[in-house]
C-alpha cells in the first residue's frame, strides 16, 4: 500500500501495540517507497521494542481532527539514530470524537479516591500526587505505584494553560483499565479514567490546552527540540 501524503517527515505520531494500553511517542524520520521509518517510540522514558511482523495502530492529528491507521513493522534499522521500518495495512481512517483527541503529557495530578462517582461525595483517602501519560477532554492515562480497582471513583484535580493563564480543573472520574507493568523489577500500574463529573466549560478548557499543546509540539519537532 502506498504511503498517504499526509504521513509527511517530523509528524509527530502516537504508537500503541496490539492488545495493549500503552501509547508510545514518536516521529516520522523518513519516507521511502512505501515504507514509513520512526524514530523508536517511547512511553514514560521506556522504549517500545518492536519485532517484524508486529502490528501497532499509528494515531496522528491534523487541524481538528484525530487520524488512525494499522501499520505492519518491518524491522529495525541503524541510521544517524536507530528507526523502524513501517508499511501502511490499512488507509487512514478519521475519528469523528475530535473533543477526545489525546496527547502525551506529564501534568501534576491530585488524586483522591472517593466512595462515589456522583455529586454525593464521602470522605475518601489521602490524596496521591501522580504525573499524568497522557490526557483528553473525556479522560487520562497515569501511572502510580498504588493500584486502583475498577470503576473506583476518583477526585482529580490538575491545571493546564489557557492563553498564558493557569486554569484548575477539577472533575470526578473513574478507572475504566489498569495494566500491571514491570519496569526494572518495579512495579507500577497505568490506570486509564474517564471523567464522570466535569464541567462543559472544564471540558472546553482541556480541549483548549490540547490542541495549543499539540501546535507546540509540531513547532518542537521541527525545531529540532523535546520538551515534556
Amino acid at each position: 500500500m502506498s504511503v498517504d501524503k499526509r504521513l509527511q517527515i517530523n509528524l509527530k505520531i502516537g504508537l500503541t501495540r496490539e492488545g495493549k494500553e500503552a501509547n508510545y511517542i514518536s516521529s516520522i524520520q523518513d519516507v521511502v517507497g512505501n515504507e514509513i521509518h520512526i524514530a523508536i517510540p517511547y512511553c514514560e522514558r521506556i522504549p517500545l521494542d518492536l519485532k517484524s511482523g508486529d502490528i501497532v495502530t499509528v494515531n496522528f492529528t491534523g487541524e481538528s481532527e484525530l487520524y488512525s491507521f494499522k501499520a505492519k513493522v518491518l524491522g529495525k534499522q541503524n541510521d544517524v539514530i536507530p528507526l523502524y521500518r513501517l508499511t501502511m495495512s490499512e488507509q487512514i481512517k478519521r475519528i469523528q470524537r475530535r473533543k477526545y483527541v489525546r496527547i502525551p503529557v506529564r501534568l501534576r495530578i491530585m488524586i483522591t479516591q472517593v466512595d462515589a462517582v456522583d455529586e454525593n461525595l464521602s470522605e475518601g483517602d489521602e490524596p496521591n500526587i501522580v504525573r499524568s501519560v497522557d490526557i483528553s477532554a473525556g479522560g487520562m492515562k497515569f501511572y502510580s505505584g498504588k493500584r486502583y480497582s475498577l470503576n473506583k471513583g476518583l477526585l482529580v484535580e490538575f491545571f493546564v494553560t489557557k492563553q498564558e493563564h493557569k486554569v484548575q480543573i477539577k472533575a470526578l472520574a473513574k478507572i475504566v483499565r489498569c495494566q500491571k507493568i514491570n519496569v526494572q523489577g518495579i512495579t507500577r500500574y497505568l490506570h486509564s479514567i474517564e471523567f464522570t463529573g466535569i464541567g462543559p466549560g472544564q471540558q472546553d478548557d482541556i480541549f483548549h490546552y490540547v490542541f495549543t499543546r499539540m501546535r507546540e509540539i509540531g513547532r518542537m519537532l521541527v525545531s529540532g527540540k523535546r520538551g515534556d
